[in-house]
């Protein structure tokens, strides 16, 4: 389903999480949407999206610490992909 809504989407964003994001990136990497509303269960002010083909380029800013990969190793899925 995620494929096929991407593939006919026009545009398709990316959210770049922070380092303080680690309850988004626990929420979304180990429930799975079959079983619960993970976007009830999030703050969603002050959020930014990165085009992954961009329209235009904007820099990030400096003080943006990224949520790498190593921040979320710990995480268990929700269910496999």
């Amino acid at each position: 389903m995620y494929v096929v809504t991407a593939a006919a989407a026009s545009h398709l964003v990316v959210h770049v999480l922070r380092e303080r994001d680690h309850r988004l990136a626990d929420v979304f990497g180990e429930l799975t949407g079959d079983e619960v509303d993970k976007f009830a269960l999030v703050d969603w002010n002050d959020r930014r999206g990165y085009l992954l083909e961009p329209q235009r380029v904007v820099r990030a800013r400096p003080n943006d610490d990224q949520l790498g990969l190593q921040d979320a190793e710990h995480l268990e899925p929700g269910h496999p992909a």
